[in-house]
């Protein structure tokens, strides 16, 4: 969906109400969010793994999510900018948990902060070539409880002591994140 407005947080809204109400079928997507400023946001069709859509971060110019209380709360959009365009691009999500929207533009945040560190600290860094044998991933581990439901959630994180705030007796599902940051890509076989 095209915008002319691409940091109006009513359009956005309108965006998500509008998919909402239109979409009787839900399209499963996988969204990557990168978590630096040099990465991509791809778009995956889960039907049949291929890339919907794939361009920089820098491109996003506004993140907005659905208001709790709402029909649209598990919902969240970003508008992207087209290259010498006036109208931008806004792209609609809506996820199952309604919790992963917090996560989902925390990594658009964390990717933005690191963008506007200080041009020294990049400078200083050393950037592997892509024919060198350093590579270097971002690595995270994420915890989740059964709920009860048949679904699980994650569990909450104590981010001062940095730990895991676990309930006994409860079965415990682990998700390990590995995401490659630099050199040519690996093809990886399981």
């Amino acid at each position: 969906m095209k915008v002319s407005s691409p940091r109006n947080e009513v359009e956005a809204l309108r965006a998500m109400a509008t998919m909402k109400s239109a979409s009787q079928h839900p399209f499963p997507v996988t969204l990557y969010v990168p978590n630096v400023p040099e990465g991509s946001v791809r778009i995956i069709d889960q039907s049949n793994n291929m890339e919907i859509a794939s361009f920089p971060i820098y491109k996003v110019l506004f993140c907005a999510r659905g208001h709790d209380g709402t029909t649209e709360s598990n919902c969240f959009a970003f508008t992207e900018s087209s290259h010498g365009s006036e109208e931008f691009q806004i792209h609609v999500f809506s996820c199952e948990i309604k919790e992963a929207v917090s996560r989902i533009l925390y990594s658009f945040c964390t990717a933005f902060k690191r963008s506007s560190r200080q041009v020294s600290d990049v400078k200083d860094s050393v950037i592997p070539t892509p024919d060198s044998d350093v590579f270097t991933f971002s690595v995270s581990l994420e915890v989740k409880e059964d709920d009860g439901k048949g679904n699980f959630s994650p569990v909450p994180k104590d981010r001062d002591k940095f730990y895991f705030k676990l309930k006994q007796g409860i079965e415990k599902k682990l998700v390990i994140t590995v995401q490659q940051l630099s050199n040519k890509e690996l093809a990886i076989e399981r």
